[in-house]
């Protein structure tokens, strides 16, 4: 796997006494230098939403692998007779 992948990851945390758990990408080397102890923080996407977590508050970080592809969701030009996906617009 290339060093500069990202992955998903599941990190639970615990905040203001409460354990919470986030799921979100991050660059595999960026989990490498937090493991070493470059880091103090630890930032993840999920969907455009990024979140920060320091280091003392981290409980566990967890690597999600595929197993299977539990849906696909058929797309509208699935349906569409041109496959050329020139012209994907609707008209009613």
């Amino acid at each position: 796997m290339n060093k500069n992948a990202k992955v998903m990851v599941r990190v639970e945390y615990e905040r203001g006494g409460i354990r919470r758990v986030w799921y979100g990408e991050i660059e595999k080397v960026k989990i490498e230098n937090f493991n070493d102890g470059a880091e103090n923080f630890i930032c993840m996407e999920n969907e455009g939403n990024i979140k920060w977590l320091e280091k003392n508050s981290l409980v566990s970080i967890e690597i999600l692998q595929i197993k299977t592809v539990v849906l696909i969701k058929p797309r509208i030009t699935d349906f569409s007779r041109d496959r050329s996906h020139k012209n994907t617009g609707i008209c009613f």
